[in-house]
Parts: structure tokens; sequence; C-alpha cells
């Protein structure tokens, strides 16, 4: 009975002390930001960073896709999501195509699924995973579902003529482009903003209990806010930033962010709002929250592509991405 109290212990011992102890489970990363250069073999990057601060880039071969956008990138239904959108140098042979993340590989980049065509002739710009379904937008106004991303999926018109964002709140789904229009389950789509004019809604966000957009006009050359509190009736008020083409909205830490070209912008309310920084150097693409701090990614303007750090969207801080590729969103795992 000793000796076989002795050889748990000596056991118990080697397990929790000895080299199998020290071997430690790849952690999904919590931030992922992809990019895209054209014309390139390689043309996919994906970024990954636990802290938003450091980040490690891997690129990848995607067969047949010397020409392609890599746009969306999301967490949702407990996976990363990206689609890109190809076509060739004459303007023939487009389509969307969804790939997804299945593990990761030794040097902990994410593994990714074979690339799934979806939508023939369909830009995407945007997509979500929201009430149990996927949802995507495209640049005419298409709308895309599926509850498996890499399974079959149903593309539709819907009443607006381009669309660039899409959110699930506030039990209703939202997409904005040229027009905003509302849905209760993605399939019936109604019109419920129509005489924009000449301007793009590029951004929405929910948040403390209301609907913030924002857009640019193009005849001004401005930048503006729409707020509502039920999808259906919406306020326009201006961001009187000269050629700030804003692409992105966030909310966190009590604080509305949106981010575009030349400009960080912040707002308490979604009404008035406070340039943060400005420059032609910016390019920014997209911000969230995520970690406690928002995280704005963009194109690049210099020797690498932006990346940005703020814990209250008032002060930034310059991160190094490591990377000249451009970078069009970026995702964060809330399931950590």
């Amino acid at each position: 009975m000793l000796k076989k109290i002795f050889l748990f212990a000596l056991l118990f011992s080697t397990l929790s002390t000895g080299p199998l102890a020290k071997q430690t489970m790849p952690v999904m990363p919590a931030l992922v930001t992809v990019g895209f250069k054209m014309d390139d073999p390689r043309p996919l990057l994906v970024s990954e960073s636990q802290d938003g601060i450091n980040w490690n880039t891997f690129s990848y071969p995607i067969p047949n896709a010397r020409n392609a956008n890599f746009r969306p990138v999301i967490w949702g239904n407990h996976e990363y999501l990206m689609i890109y959108h190809h076509e060739t140098d004459a303007g023939t042979d487009k389509f969307s195509a969804a790939m997804v993340s299945n593990g990761l590989q030794k040097d902990g980049s994410i593994s990714w699924t074979a690339p799934t065509v979806f939508a023939q002739n369909i830009d995407i710009w945007d997509v979500i995973w929201g009430n149990d379904q996927y949802i995507a937008v495209g640049n005419k106004g298409e709308i895309c579902r599926a509850t498996q991303a890499t399974g079959h999926w149903t593309c539709e018109a819907s009443p607006a003529s381009s669309l660039r964002r899409v959110i699930w709140a506030n039990q209703q789904y939202l997409a904005v482009g040229n027009k905003i229009i509302t849905s209760p389950d993605g399939k019936n789509w109604i019109s419920q903003v129509n005489n924009l004019g000449n301007t793009t809604i590029a951004g929405i966000v929910w948040a403390t209990n209301k609907y913030v957009a924002v857009g640019y006009d193009y005849n001004t050359q401005l930048s503006f806010s729409l707020t509502s509190l039920d999808g259906k009736t919406w306020t326009m008020h201006p961001i009187n930033i000269p050629n700030f083409d804003v692409a992105k909205v966030a909310w966190g830490n009590g604080q509305f962010v949106s981010v575009g070209s030349t400009a960080i912008c912040s707002s308490l309310d979604g009404i008035t709002w406070t340039t943060q920084m400005a420059g032609d150097h910016l390019g920014l693409s997209d911000v969230i929250w995520a970690n406690n701090q928002f995280i704005a990614v963009g194109f690049k303007t210099g020797i690498h592509s932006p990346t940005m750090t703020s814990p209250d969207g008032i002060h930034w801080t310059q991160q190094d991405s490591k990377t000249d590729y451009d970078l069009y969103s970026v995702a964060y795992n809330n399931e950590l």
C-alpha cells in the first residue's frame, strides 16, 4: 500500500513540475486585424495581439487572390470570420469569399479554412454575427445571410443601392450606406431614411440607448452624425471638419469615437464632436472598443500602417503594427 502511495505521489509530482507542466496550450488571440497588399503573391496579412500594443504579423498565400481586397474581420459564433472580394484585372470573375479560424498553428498563428466562395459579383463591405446568423452587406446594396460561415449563403437585393455597415442592436438589424434600412429578421428590410443626397453613412453603433451613425457629404466635403432612439426617426448633426472622410464609429468608456482619413473625433452624446487628432497622415479605417481601450487601424501612410490605442478616446498612442500592408478592420475576441 505504501509503495502504491509513493508511486502516485511521484507521478503527481512529475505532472505538476516536470516537462508536461511547462507545456501551455496556445491561446486564440484577443485581437485580429486583417490587411492586404494589391498584386502580391501573399496578399493576406493577419496581425494578432493580446493587448493591442504588441503585434505579430503573418502573411498567407491565397489561391487566385492576387487582386483581392480583404475587408471585414469579426469575432462571432465562437470564431473569427474574414471576407475578401476578388476580381481580375479585366474586371471579370468577381466574387466574395469567407474564411474562418479553425485553431492555431505551431507558430501561434491562426489556422484558416480554405476560402468559401458565396457571393458572385458582390463586393462585401461588412459582416456581423447577430441573432444566431451572419448578415453581410454589399457595395451595391446586397444583403447576404447564413447560419454557418462556410455553409450556404442567401444573397438578395435590398431597398438601398449601396451599403457599408450593418449591426444587430435593440432587437433589430440596421444597415447603412446611401440609406438607412432596418429588419427584424435579416430577410425583410424597410427603408427608414431615403433623402440623404450625395452622402454615404459609413458607420453605426448602438450605445446609451440610442443609435449613432456617422457619414460624409461629398457635396460639402463635411462629415456628419445621425442620432435615433428607434432606428426610424433620425436627426442630423454636423461634424465641421473639412475633408474628414469618416470611416467608422465606436463607443466605450463614456465616449463615442469616430475615425477616418484625416481625423479622430470624440463625443459624449453623438451630437457635439471634438477633434482629438488631425492630419493627412492618419488614414484610419476602423475603430473598436476592446480590452478597456479604443483600438484604431488604417492604411499605410508612412513606413508602417497605423495602429493606435487610447484609454479614453482623447489621448492616443501610436503602436508599431510591424507591417506596411493596408489594414482595413480589427476584431476582438470577447470570449477570452
